[in-house]
């Protein structure tokens, strides 16, 4: 009986551990304005780094204006259609380093959800302090993102909406 309890009391300091260290990761998560980052780039379009951040940050952004009214829903759409473009690009820029798509699609695909957590916890912490969802930092990345947004060329957008059957114009 004693090694039951043991077991459990050692698994219990685990968890309780892996929480903590969770927490001091999440608190310890500093972004610099994406425009910032930008700024001190050689080439500032077609960043692997920058498509991830803005597809988690779109992603986010969709989730939460995700609605059964017509409006709201017709701007998550396209809040995630721009999710998945800057997706797939960051992807296509990691395979043609890595040659691995793969693995380029599975690594991607986890840091825009890091993202998007990251962007979650702002807009959580915002909206204690201030009322509001979307803070200062937030819109700047997001008037950011809708730049680079505005670099990719007509026809990847044309190329993925046929090859995806949605139109992400």
């Amino acid at each position: 009986m004693t090694a039951v309890y043991k077991k459990f009391f050692l698994m219990l300091g685990i968890t309780v551990l892996l929480c903590i260290s969770a927490s001091i990761v999440w608190s310890e998560t500093k972004l610099i304005p994406l425009h910032e980052y930008i700024s001190k780039l050689d080439k500032p379009n077609g960043n692997q780094y920058v498509y991830t951040r803005c597809a988690g940050h779109f992603l986010y952004l969709a989730e939460i204006f995700r609605d059964k009214r017509e409006e709201q829903q017709k701007i998550s759409d396209k809040l995630y259609g721009d999710s998945i473009i800057f997706t797939n690009l960051a992807s296509v820029i990691l395979y043609l380093k890595n040659g691995d798509k793969k693995l380029s699609n599975k690594y991607i695909e986890e840091k825009v959800y890091q993202f998007r957590d990251i962007y979650d916890k702002m807009s959580n912490e915002n909206y204690l302090n201030r009322g509001n969802l979307i803070s200062e930092f937030m819109k700047k990345d997001i008037s950011t993102c809708h730049l680079q947004r505005k670099t990719i060329p007509k026809e990847y957008v044309d190329l993925l909406s046929n090859i995806t059957g949605k139109d992400f114009k």
